[in-house]
């Protein structure tokens, strides 16, 4: 995952922990929670890193890239890990 996907998702998480601390929460609740993450490349390096990021945040997620069989198994890998919201698909040229 990059380091700046990485920074985002941490002060993305610091303030959230805040807001549920300061409304009585545990600060534990997940990030993108009840929010969909469309995710371009995500067949294969920066893009199934952030697709991996998004959905352990709590993110349904769309896996998109023009490589049908890179991005089929990437969800299955997702889906697997008990991502239960990660769905393929192919970009057509």
């Amino acid at each position: 995952m990059g380091d700046a996907l990485k920074r985002s998702l941490s002060a993305k998480r610091r303030r959230t922990r805040r807001h549920a601390s300061s409304e009585g929460g545990t600060g534990n609740e997940f990030v993108f929670e009840k929010k969909v993450a469309l995710v371009t490349g995500a067949g294969s390096g920066m893009g199934l890193s952030a697709a991996q990021a998004f959905a352990a945040e709590g993110a349904a997620v769309a896996l998109v890239d023009i490589n049908e069989s890179a991005v089929r198994i990437a969800t299955e890998r997702l889906v697997a890990a008990a991502i239960r919201h990660s769905y393929p698909l192919r970009c057509h040229q």
